[in-house]
């Protein structure tokens, strides 16, 4: 994988949206688990405050700039091959992948509306085979270890628990969290 650049403490992977694509390929193929962020600058902004979140970040497999300034960034610190690697085409390039490959995704949303979303309702006319589930958001924040009761509750409780039972070598989950801007 290309090598990593650092902006103000938070990493960030030097790669396009192909080789996004490929590295994640290659995450499926080795059946271990990986976390992948995508992050602009209010992320950035969200991470100088949070130290956790920053550790999060800092600890995924794969980072991509999904924001110009993180870019123009980059290319200030000597990374010309730094491109944008916006999260939705990222995540339509994977759908794409998926109907040769046979991955499988799963996606959720955090607001009542989250599937009648624009990025919902475009990955849908893109991809007629993935699930939806809407869930209640206060749920999906409360506290929850792997190690809690493994059945999904009807608000999402122990949704984390859940995917890491069913989690298999070639599943990939998606998870996709739509909230509304404030």
């Amino acid at each position: 994988m290309n090598k990593d650049i650092e902006i103000i403490g938070i990493r960030i992977h030097q790669l396009n949206l192909k080789e996004a694509v490929s590295q994640i390929e290659n995450f499926i193929r080795s059946g271990d688990k990986h976390q992948v962020s995508v992050i602009n600058v209010y992320s950035v902004v969200m991470m100088q405050k949070d130290e956790e979140f920053k550790k999060i970040n800092n600890s995924s497999s794969l980072v991509v700039a999904d924001g110009m300034p993180l870019v123009w960034l980059c290319h200030l610190k000597g990374q010309r091959d730094v491109t944008r690697v916006y999260g939705p085409d990222l995540m339509l390039s994977m759908c794409e992948r998926s109907v040769g490959a046979g991955y499988r995704h799963f996606f959720y949303g955090g607001a009542a509306n989250a599937a009648e979303s624009p990025t919902a309702t475009l990955v849908r006319r893109e991809m007629q085979s993935w699930r939806l589930l809407q869930l209640e958001p206060s749920s999906l924040r409360a506290p929850d270890q792997f190690t809690a009761p493994t059945k999904l509750g009807i608000d999402g409780a122990h949704l984390a628990a859940t995917l890491f039972q069913i989690y298999e070598p070639g599943f990939v989950a998606t998870i996709i969290i739509i909230t509304s801007q404030l």
